[in-house]
């Protein structure tokens, strides 16, 4: 039961405090400790709760409350366990089981692993191309945390929700970003995702940096993953840059054709131990799938599905069945929109011929080959496939004014290099 006390200032705070979520995390928590003849004493949550109800609250309750009686509010522990436990944003299908560590991924395993042990890294930087697991792994060493230490709090959260987040505070008021940076100090693990999104985002970097220091002074755990090392980054403040730097960076390789290979097959056989391939099949979709491990993980779903529905648990799967559920697969949302092929396929073949990884045509690289070849891959779209520019620019994550200028850029080259406009020629009839 309340103290009638407690009650009394609640009461009057409730109808005073605006801020309806100050009024519930901080108020609403506050617990009665003690009164004597000249003071009372009330508990609250944090120092951030204890600071803004001593100095903005505590002579108004005095006077207007408790007939001058003086209210003192001490952060109290009982306060700080009972404290609201924050929503983590945890996947609890992403775990360690279903998590197959290979030599291409196997830097990244390990260093999630050490947070689960006595010594550890920190802050823990993840980066590595697209589809090669770092999701997955900041959700299982989330998941795994949480087992292990049920009392601590746990956040994943990706740039783009931070964004919105902090936005958010910014268009409240100043009390709103204290709140958010309380917010994430209570935070024990933050796992953060695609990190290198904030790029051009002054006042967001500054609540980041603000948050990691702070985190990091009192031992509280940072995992980023990110696609570009700290020193690729583009438009960071040099000192989140070195922040970024301070502690373990490690890379996750393009997986080799025998990875793919057995984490396939480990993952069909995870399912259904009588499921077998045939090897021309096996090939195929190692040949496909070389560089997306999470493209991979799509086809098995969608494999999985499709020998449930034909009732072929106990056959062999051919090359033509992978074939004719990989076009299905990957051209269905395209067909709609009149195209005969999965444009994605394109950039693969114009990557295969020139001996470059797909995923960093769609990086934000900036080297001079990866830029061209970009270029090669927007201009056989837009000529050969007449794919609108927006549509492009969706393929890559740019703006459509980049493709313009991209396509533009060679079709100026073609003009001056006949050798090039020979090499497009012949590689566009290829494919």
């Amino acid at each position: 039961m309340t103290h009638p006390i407690l009650e009394k200032i609640q009461k009057y705070l409730k109808g005073e405090i605006a801020n309806g979520f100050f009024y519930s995390e901080f108020v609403e928590s506050l617990k009665f400790i003690k009164e004597d003849e000249k003071n009372i004493l009330l508990g609250c949550a944090n120092k951030f709760a204890e600071d803004v109800l001593n100095n903005e609250w505590a002579s108004k309750i005095s006077s207007l409350v408790l007939n001058g009686k003086k209210v003192v509010f001490v952060v109290s522990h009982q306060n700080q366990q009972e404290n609201k436990k924050i929503i983590s944003n945890l996947n609890k299908q992403f775990t360690f089981d279903n998590f197959f560590v290979y030599e291409f991924n196997k830097s990244g395993y390990n260093a999630v692993q050490s947070v689960l042990k006595s010594v550890f890294w920190n802050p823990i930087y993840i980066c590595g191309g697209v589809g090669l697991g770092k999701t997955h792994l900041l959700h299982a060493v989330g998941n795994e945390y949480t087992k292990q230490h049920p009392d601590k709090n746990v956040l994943y959260i990706t740039s783009d929700d931070f964004v919105r987040e902090v936005y958010g505070s910014l268009i409240k008021n100043d009390q709103s970003i204290e709140l958010l940076k309380e917010k994430y100090a209570q935070v024990d693990l933050l796992l953060f995702d695609d990190v290198e999104f904030l790029s051009k985002k002054e006042k967001i970097n500054e609540i980041l940096f603000y948050i990691f220091n702070k985190n990091i002074n009192e031992n509280k755990i940072i995992i980023f993953t990110s696609d570009s090392t700290p020193s690729e980054l583009n438009n960071f403040d040099d000192r989140m840059i070195s922040r970024f730097n301070s502690g373990l960076c490690v890379i996750l390789q393009t997986p080799s054709n025998e990875d793919i290979k057995n984490l396939f097959l480990k993952k069909i056989a995870s399912v259904n131990k009588d499921i077998n391939f045939t090897e021309e099949a096996i090939a195929y979709v190692i040949h496909r799938y070389s560089k997306d491990v999470r493209q991979l993980e799509g086809f098995i779903q969608n494999l999985l599905f499709w020998i449930i529905n034909e009732n072929k648990a106990n056959c062999v799967i051919t090359l033509d069945d992978c074939k004719s559920l990989l076009h299905q697969f990957s051209s269905d949302k395209w067909k709609k929109n009149g195209y005969d092929v999965d444009p994605n396929i394109i950039i693969e073949e114009i990557c295969k011929f020139y001996n470059v990884d797909s995923n960093s045509i769609k990086s934000k690289s900036k080297k001079k080959n990866i830029v061209k070849i970009r270029s090669i891959c927007m201009h056989a779209l837009r000529y050969k496939f007449n794919m609108p520019f927006e549509q492009i620019g969706v393929l890559f994550l740019k703006h459509h004014t980049t493709i313009i200028d991209a396509v533009e850029n060679i079709n100026n080259l073609i003009k001056k290099d006949e050798d090039l406009k020979r090499v497009l020629i012949n590689l566009y009839k290829k494919i």
